[in-house]
């Protein structure tokens, strides 16, 4: 999936958005918080299973994204969803970047 696949963060920092870098369809949407958020970082697993987006808030949330590496399944375009998890960061956050 390397290079298919763009993920944007909203300028508020709330919306997190995965798009098709081919044609620029919107493949999915999912919420970080209510509150505004400076985003460190957005990371995809290798797989496209896992998004993990870090923030000024001191937390990192995963989400467990329906976009799949290999699958067909076109996800509601207007959905925001994906299941998250929130972890507080008790340490100084280490910035992953994968190429």
């Amino acid at each position: 999936m390397d290079g298919l696949l763009l993920a944007t963060a909203s300028t508020k920092g709330t919306l997190i958005r995965i798009f098709n870098a081919m044609d620029g369809t919107r493949l999915q949407e999912v919420r970080r918080g209510l509150d505004a958020a400076d985003i460190y970082s957005i990371v995809l697993s290798p797989n496209v299973q896992w998004l993990a987006v870090s923030s000024d808030r001191g937390t990192i949330h995963v989400f467990n994204l329906r976009v799949r590496a290999g699958g067909d399944d076109a996800p509601d375009q207007h959905a925001v969803d994906g299941d998250s998890l929130i972890m507080p960061v008790r340490t100084p956050l280490l910035r992953l970047v994968l190429f």
